[in-house]
């Protein structure tokens, strides 16, 4: 399963191992880490056919949030912010619902 975030998502929540998509209406690089900033990775977005870029991160089996930036690639342009995404147990997320 995938889980879509949007930019202005409050809160979000992924499960270990499912897929987390982020997705944006321009083109980015996504600056992501899943060990708070220790390590970290740059992807750059993929085109869709309907004007969403994407990116599809596979979160590592633990519970560790995935914390991201976007620099966005038409205006060169850091988005100046952090986000992050908590990696929930199935039985963890569903006990908060």
């Amino acid at each position: 399963p995938t889980a879509p975030t949007r930019r202005h998502s409050a809160s979000a929540v992924a499960t270990p191992g499912a897929l987390l998509r982020i997705q944006a209406s321009s083109p980015f690089l996504l600056h992501w880490t899943s060990d708070e900033w220790l390590h970290s990775t740059d992807t750059r977005s993929r085109a869709t056919g309907v004007g969403i870029e994407f990116v599809d991160i596979l979160p590592p089996r633990q519970n560790a949030p995935i914390r991201f930036t976007f620099l966005w690639v038409e205006d060169s342009r850091w988005e100046g912010k952090d986000y992050k995404v908590e990696i929930q147990s199935k039985a963890f997320v569903a006990a908060g619902d």
